[in-house]
């Protein structure tokens, strides 16, 4: 085991609107946690940023896994707002779905 603390992701609730917009994209069932992992990725790569922050759900927690790297950008992401680091991932992923109902 390391002798760093790091923790290896983050748990969401996803809200359950944006769970049926996940699912509504997935061509194969893939799992939601890959789902919000991948949409999470998509808006770090396209230097997104978000106006609306969202709420967490009430659905059971999902342990979505970050590398360090992705959890620095979603810190600087997140530096001179005062949000969690749950609403900075749902706020992120609601605006590349919104891009892709858009397109």
């Amino acid at each position: 085991m390391s002798c760093h603390n790091l923790r290896k992701g983050l748990m969401v609730s996803v809200p359950d609107g944006m769970r049926k917009q996940l699912l509504a994209i997935s061509p194969a069932n893939l799992p939601m946690g890959y789902l919000v992992r991948q949409s999470l990725l998509k808006a770090l790569k396209d230097d997104v940023d978000w106006v609306d922050e969202v709420a967490t759900g009430s659905s059971e927690p999902l342990l979505i896994p970050l590398s360090l790297e992705e959890r620095m950008q979603l810190s600087e992401r997140i530096a001179g707002r005062e949000t969690t680091e749950q609403v900075a991932v749902l706020s992120l992923v609601a605006v590349v779905l919104q891009r892709m109902k858009a397109a």
